[in-house]
């Protein structure tokens, strides 16, 4: 029983965290459904199985055929002996919870702004923004599968809660602290460095800051140090594969888009702008049509030329293989 004498918006204040308790254990009872009775999608096998290769120490692109950003090989590989014993399902687990995390953090970014206008608003608009977005079948399924979803949605979510300031989840911290801005940058990066699309994220929210800086003296950097963290993230994540192998690299990086394996100064420019900036990249500076495309297949074997549109059926269909034969 609420005493009497608590303040209305303390009661109202509990009652609120209480529906959060129970938001949250209903997203976990939905997320838990869809890991065990989610349809199989066929993806499922070729990022899990890029996962367990970087997880032996071999690299994307120059060891074998991977059609987005290098981040999820890495970070799903640095858990693969978490994961790895229980199949597709132990992927599907791991894929669950970062998408319950990334639903959190996105809520914790609500309840932040919220407070900024007025702080009695900060609990509902948290659970309502839980609610929505976590009990979304689709947000729901698509986060449970091991695809680049939920690891994507997770560094958005954290840039955008960096963005934010961090007054809800960390007080301690100075709320203008140039870092904040700088690893929400970082966080956005990593989003991109998932999948490439997701670049797009990082533009309205630096015009964003830049309007803010505007208004607030304080903050009147923190466009810049996003741009710095988001750029020197990107450019850790991409220059390696761009040095070492980029023919591989941006053929790997626009085949997804594409949906062909012509070779790719062949390739037409299509879907969006990223798309048009890699073959500008490639066409005035780069010049991989005039280096020619090479490409190794998972059993190791180098091929060149007019054999890689043959390899690319090979590699899917070995990563479909794979799954289905539960070696992922």
């Amino acid at each position: 029983m609420e005493d009497p004498a608590t303040p209305a918006p303390a009661r109202t204040n509990r009652a609120w965290k209480r529906l959060g308790l129970l938001a949250f254990a209903a997203a976990a009872a939905l997320a838990a459904v869809n890991v065990w009775f989610g349809p199989l999608n066929q993806d499922e096998g070729w990022y899990l199985l890029a996962a367990q290769n970087a997880s032996r120490g071999m690299v994307p692109y120059r060891d074998f055929l991977y059609t987005q950003g290098p981040a999820l090989p890495f970070v799903y590989g640095a858990f693969a002996d978490n994961w790895s014993p229980g199949g597709v399902l132990g992927g599907r687990i791991l894929t669950a919870l970062l998408g319950l995390l990334a639903a959190l953090f996105f809520s914790v970014c609500a309840g932040c702004l919220a407070r900024r206008r007025d702080p009695a608003a900060e609990w509902p608009a948290f659970v309502l923004s839980f609610l929505l977005l976590s009990l979304s079948p689709d947000w729901s399924y698509f986060t449970a599968i091991p695809k680049t979803y939920a690891l994507g949605a997770f560094f958005l979510s954290f840039g955008f809660l960096f963005a934010t300031g961090l007054e809800l989840a960390l007080k301690s911290i100075a709320r203008r602290a140039p870092f904040t801005a700088a690893f929400s940058g970082v966080c956005f990066a990593l989003a991109a460095a998932t999948r490439a699309t997701l670049c797009l994220a990082a533009v309205p929210v630096w015009i964003a800051l830049i309007a803010v800086g505007r208004r607030d003296r304080a903050r009147r950097f923190d466009w810049l140090w996003f741009a710095v963290g988001c750029a020197a993230a990107l450019a850790l994540a991409y220059a390696p594969f761009l040095v070492e192998c980029p023919e591989n690299f941006l053929f790997s990086q626009t085949y997804h888009a594409a949906r062909t394996a012509a070779p790719f100064g062949e390739r037409p420019p299509r879907h969006g702008a990223a798309i048009v900036l890699l073959h500008v990249l490639a066409r005035g500076g780069l010049l991989v049509e005039d280096v020619g495309l090479h490409l190794v297949d998972h059993r190791g074997n180098l091929h060149v030329g007019g054999e890689v549109d043959e390899v690319v059926g090979e590699e899917v269909a070995h990563a479909d293989g794979a799954q289905l034969a539960g070696l992922v």
